[in-house]
C-alpha cells in the first residue's frame, strides 16, 4: 500500500481515471463528511466509477490533534526507508 502525495482537492474525471490506473488504486477513500466545492461533490467522478468508499468519522477524534501530538513528542524520530509515505508527508497546521 502507498499514499499518493500532492493530489488536488478537486479532481476532474480525466485525473481520477489517470490516477486510478497509474497507481493501480482500488478505491479513493475519504471520511463520511461532505466535500462540496462550487456546489459539486469533489469525489463525484470516483463515485460514478464505483471506486469510492467512505469511512465513518469518529466523534471526538481530531486528525489535527493527533498530528500535533506526534510533532510535539520531540523524541527525534525521523522518517525511515520503511516508512516512505511518512517521509513525503507535507503538513500545514494552523
Amino acid at each position: 500500500d502507498e499514499v499518493v502525495a500532492d493530489v488536488p482537492y478537486v479532481m476532474d474525471d480525466a485525473y481520477v481515471r489517470h490516477i486510478l490506473e497509474a497507481h493501480r488504486i482500488d478505491f479513493i477513500v475519504h471520511g463520511d463528511d461532505p466535500c462540496i466545492v462550487n456546489g459539486k461533490d469533489v469525489y463525484e467522478a470516483a463515485q460514478r466509477l464505483g471506486r469510492y468508499k467512505t469511512i465513518p468519522r469518529t466523534e471526538g477524534v481530531s486528525t489535527t490533534d493527533i498530528i500535533n501530538r506526534i510533532l510535539a513528542r520531540g523524541d527525534g524520530d525521523q522518517p525511515t526507508p520503511e516508512a516512505p509515505a511518512a517521509s513525503r508527508l507535507n503538513l500545514t497546521l494552523s
